[in-house]
């Protein structure tokens, strides 16, 4: 959850370097957090708690979305050289 986008592409960058997928990009989308509290049920989104349920005050929660990093896909182009093989 504490990705900070702007990290992850200096630091997808810096990786890439001289290799095939050399000036490549990340195209990132950010998924809010969203919480259930065990204790009472409240759903809560980011920006109404830090960990906290503002319903009960309980610490028991079940966090829903805002924690996913997936790659929906890679693009590339054909006929690239990867690891001195074509």
């Amino acid at each position: 959850r504490q990705v900070i986008p702007e990290s992850l592409e200096m630091a997808f960058s810096f990786l890439a370097g001289e290799t095939a997928i050399a000036g490549a990009g990340l195209e990132i989308e950010v998924v809010p957090l969203k919480a259930r509290c065990r204790d009472c049920g409240a759903e809560i989104r980011e920006g109404e708690f830090i960990f906290i349920c503002p319903a009960c005050g309980g610490f028991d929660l079940d966090i829903l979305s805002g924690k996913e990093l997936f790659i929906d896909y890679i693009e590339g182009e054909k006929g690239r050289q990867v690891s001195g093989k074509q």
